[in-house]
């Protein structure tokens, strides 16, 4: 895979926003918004955006192309040019680590959307109490059977795209389907716009309230920021990897970050007028969209049409973060045991797949199973998120600022190291990244 390259810049963005925007985007960040302050928040989580999250797009961007390996030995490789130990490829390890892990229970809901895909398609939402609804969503859980199905059909899915390499896997997914969502996007923000409490959302979403904000706002655009962008997954090296020498990291990276906060903020103008034009509370997560959504779209003209949209949307946005979350593995197997990639994909998405019923007997043969008094998917969801991710991207900005010589850096930027760009980044990645994130890290562990 190391002569493997994006065919164009337009690919590598599409590629690299498709991993970005995920589930969260859409179950998350809108929700966020709206009881965080609105606008005020929203330019909060801007600044953060241009203080942390584009830098650090910026630093994985650099080490993929530099090296053009796997993750774990792309940081091997520029430790031992800078004379550094090679325990630094540790920080690929563990992203690669933390990918696995993730995608053992992102496949499993990326297939619970592929089953509302199926019963919106049937017209099987129906005008019914919110209690009604969520009974139905709990008894769905407590099939495993249904999830595995589902499950394995996602697994499926992402196995055939990824051992079909760089051009005729992922490229040409990526064409597809990223227009697909955009598309999809638009459709519904136009629905939303004519048939929703659209004023309502609008009001929500973007109604300014400087009260709100403080500290602990902060802390959260912070995190939202970090984790929006898949930093500390290794996903962006990997795809780093494959971008040609003359395209420009710092403005791929811009635009990358563009999207995936302007995809969050047009979600919450898809979801939000329909929750409100049938007098339901805004939600987040689980509860939103398996459970608020589908009611929601049931008392709406054509409901069950677009519904079947909607859920079909936020597939794409899940599938395209999964063939994402796999390619670091299937790198590492590919370079380090000369596996061909057909293998490696076959190999990593099996495991993954045996993994994963960990995460479904979560929610029924195994629920009552507890660990810190969590399930085995709240412990692994613990683990990943609030845990290895924070300290994978603390330990980035460190080799990068601390232990790596600057020419690396401004040679992939192609900027001089006298530039006011080039400053401004260094700065970042040496001082504001680490704090922003070892603040992230204790917040997320409860300790602040």
């Amino acid at each position: 895979m190391a002569n493997a390259r994006w065919s164009s810049r337009l690919t590598f963005i599409m590629a690299s926003a498709g991993a970005a925007v995920g589930l969260g985007n859409i179950w998350r960040f809108p929700y966020i918004t709206g009881q965080s302050g609105g606008a005020a928040f929203v330019v909060v989580y801007i600044i953060c955006m241009l203080v942390l999250g584009i830098p650090l797009i910026m630093a994985e961007t650099i080490v993929g192309r530099h090296a053009r390996r796997n993750p774990a030995d792309a940081y091997g490789q520029i430790a031992l040019e800078n004379k550094r130990s090679s325990l630094w490829q540790g920080i690929g390890l563990l992203g690669i680590l933390a990918s696995f892990l993730v995608l053992s229970y992102y496949v499993v809901i990326s297939g619970w959307v592929l089953d509302y895909v199926y019963h919106s398609i049937l017209s099987e939402f129906q005008p019914t109490p919110l209690i009604t609804s969520a009974q139905a969503f709990d008894k769905y859980l407590a099939n495993p059977w249904q999830m595995l199905l589902s499950d394995t059909i996602i697994i499926g899915s992402m196995i055939f795209v990824v051992t079909r390499g760089i051009k005729e896997g992922l490229e040409k997914t990526i064409y597809i389907l990223f227009p697909m969502l955009a598309s999809l996007l638009f459709i519904l923000l136009i629905y939303a716009l004519r048939t929703g409490h659209f004023i309502e959302a609008l009001s929500f979403l973007f109604k300014p309230d400087v009260d709100k904000i403080n500290g602990k706002t902060i802390l959260v655009a912070l995190g939202q920021t970090f984790f929006s962008l898949n930093v500390g997954f290794t996903t962006i090296v990997a795809y780093g990897s494959y971008l040609k020498d003359e395209i420009s990291i710092i403005k791929t990276s811009i635009i990358i970050a563009v999207i995936d906060t302007a995809v969050s903020l047009l979600s919450g103008l898809v979801i939000f007028p329909v929750v409100f034009s049938n007098h339901l509370a805004p939600d987040s997560g689980v509860s939103l969209i398996f459970k608020t959504i589908p009611l929601a779209f049931s008392s709406m003209p054509f409901g069950n049409i677009f519904a079947s949209l909607f859920f079909s949307m936020v597939l794409i946005a899940a599938f395209t973060s999964v063939i994402a979350l796999l390619e670091p593995l299937v790198m590492l197997l590919n370079e380090r045991l000369d596996w061909s990639r057909k293998k490696s994909a076959m190999i990593a998405g099996t495991c993954m797949w045996l993994l994963s019923f960990l995460t479904i007997g979560s929610f029924n043969v195994i629920k009552t199973f507890k660990i810190f008094g969590m399930t085995l998917f709240e412990n692994i969801d613990f683990l990943t998120s609030n845990i290895m991710l924070p300290i994978g991207g603390l330990f980035v900005a460190l080799f990068l600022g601390w232990r790596v010589k600057k020419t690396l850096a401004f040679e992939q930027l192609k900027l001089t190291d006298k530039s006011f760009l080039f400053r401004a980044w260094y700065f970042t990645i040496r001082y504001i990244a680490p704090i922003s994130i070892l603040l992230i890290l204790l917040s997320s562990i409860g300790l602040m």
